[in-house]
């Protein structure tokens, strides 16, 4: 995936305004760029400068906060199985 795809507005709204493909694409590019740090950085610096893109901040920055969510979810788990292992 490249960064052009990415923030092309024309692909974007394409993608973007069907439903069920809309999910996927973001989905898909959403973990692109978490999983890349040249590649996050480098959208969002050029997303910051475009108006019409406030709905894909707002995705993108509830899909930040969901990931930090689960892996808050995920140390709680293992600290939990941490002690159970520790009071047998």
């Amino acid at each position: 995936m490249k960064v052009d795809d990415l923030v092309d507005p024309k692909k974007l709204k394409i993608a973007l305004g069907k439903t069920e493909e809309a999910s996927k694409t973001r989905t898909a590019m959403f973990d692109e760029m978490f999983s890349n740090k040249g590649i996050r950085r480098e959208v969002l610096a050029h997303l910051d400068k475009l108006d019409d893109f406030k709905p894909l901040k707002s995705a993108w920055t509830r899909y930040a906060w969901r990931k930090a969510v689960e892996y808050e979810r995920n140390q709680e788990k293992a600290a939990i199985a941490a002690a159970r292992r520790g009071a047998q």
